[in-house]
């Protein structure tokens, strides 16, 4: 691993000595001492050189340029590039490079001859029953690897160490039954390294999961309208099964009634189960308001889907409205119906008191029928001795029809009537 020490911009050159620390996941700690010095030339790549027989290494070295003189002890003037400096491979040995005849630099070259054998690796089968493989094809020599199976969190799940012998083909296998991923996109890398620890051509190979957990749930409660008229709410209960393995989950509300949509964040993490209400959707009354929870991957799927959205019917939009309409048409109507009432009791009285002005009106008249008979009687039973008596018979009663100011407001019934009774 290369380390690069950089002094601060206001270094006026002192000499300090470092010390380094490396430790890794077990727990393994690891320190070196390094004895710092001021120089105009230094090391911009590692010292530590290693390289393909037949290619050449590209190093950089802080301070240079393209008119700067660089020499190798064993390859002599190295070639300037705009990426760094070449240096070709030689043998594996240490060696020292001179900068501009005024600094020397000390390198570590490692030669590594190239492998005649190929190797093809691959990760099959299920998240349950992971293989983890690479095929080592024929040779001329003794193959030593080390075959790495790796997470994507730098862990090591399995590892396997063997050789091949010269004119043998081999198989590795790694196991993967050890890995525990946390919910998430994670990969699994498999690579075989030769003796010297360098990657063998085609021993390396990786692959993706979708890691979800199913033991938790969420879902929406019986839905409720809050209040009426134009500040109407929605009340969305909310249920929650293991929701401590919700952290940093983006779980949403969504509302769909007829043209409206609308999403809503909510943390189902809290310490109360939540139960938000939101503005009623601006939409008739009588639509189907549609209300759903879902979570974001790696949270996308929940041991019970079926809980997942509920239906509400809209109403009482409208409810002030529709009650001062119902108030105004049952007031209408009391009034018509007591109307009528009163016309139907003002009629059947009339025609009462008519029925029974005309019952006493032929009472009377059948009583003055009655006497007039009798009278009639009595004049034939009697002789008459007196021309006076009779003149006086025959003389006639003479009634003023003339009507009165007080009879001028009757009809011409109780006139009538008014004269019978008189008699």
């Amino acid at each position: 691993m290369p380390i690069e020490v950089i002094p601060p911009s206001d270094w006026s050159g002192e000499e300090p000595t470092l010390r380094i620390q490396a430790e890794d996941s077990s727990g393994n700690l690891k320190e070196i001492i390094l004895s710092t010095n001021s120089s105009e030339y230094s090391w911009g790549s590692s010292p530590y050189i290693f390289v393909e027989s037949g290619d050449d290494a590209l190093i950089d070295i802080h301070g240079t340029d393209a008119t700067s003189s660089v020499v190798d002890t064993f390859s002599g003037q190295l070639v300037w590039t705009e990426s760094g400096w070449l240096l070709p491979s030689s043998i594996s040995s240490p060696g020292e490079i001179s900068v501009d005849l005024a600094s020397t630099l000390r390198y570590n070259m490692s030669v590594r001859e190239s492998s005649s054998r190929s190797v093809v690796c691959s990760i099959p089968g299920s998240l349950e029953n992971l293989i983890s493989t690479c095929s080592i094809s024929n040779g001329s020599y003794d193959f030593t690897y080390q075959a790495l199976l790796i997470g994507d969190d730098g862990n090591v799940i399995d590892a396997l160490f063997g050789m091949i012998g010269e004119n043998s083909t081999g198989v590795i296998n790694l196991s993967a039954e050890t890995w525990n991923p946390e919910p998430g996109k994670r990969s699994l890398i498999i690579r075989v390294l030769d003796d010297k620890g360098m990657l063998v051509a085609g021993g390396s190979s990786e692959r993706s999961f979708d890691i979800r957990r199913t033991d938790w749930n969420v879902g929406i409660g019986e839905l409720e309208l809050v209040g009426e008229g134009p500040n109407q709410r929605v009340n969305v209960p909310t249920k929650r099964l293991n929701e401590n393995l919700l952290e940093d989950a983006d779980c949403i509300i969504t509302m769909r009634a007829g043209s409206h949509y609308s999403e809503h964040l909510v943390d189902m993490t809290q310490a109360f189960v939540p139960a938000p209400k939101f503005e009623r959707p601006d939409v008739e009354d009588e639509t189907e308001l549609v209300v759903t929870i879902g979570c974001s991957f790696p949270w996308d799927q929940d041991s019970d889907p079926s809980d997942d959205e509920a239906v509400l019917v809209l109403s009482g939009r409208n409810s002030i409205e529709d009650n001062i309409d119902q108030f105004g048409t049952g007031l209408l109507t009391a009034i018509l119906v007591v109307g009528l009432y009163l016309g139907v009791a003002w009629i059947v009285r009339n025609y009462k008191e008519r029925e029974m002005m005309m019952e006493i009106a032929q009472s009377v008249i059948d009583e003055k029928i009655s006497k007039m008979g009798d009278k009639h009687e009595n004049e034939e039973n009697i002789v008459p001795t007196d021309n006076n008596e009779d003149e006086e018979d025959d003389e006639l009663e003479i009634i003023d029809d003339t009507p009165s100011d007080e009879d001028s407001d009757l009809d011409e019934y109780e006139k009538r009537l008014r004269r019978l009774l008189d008699r």
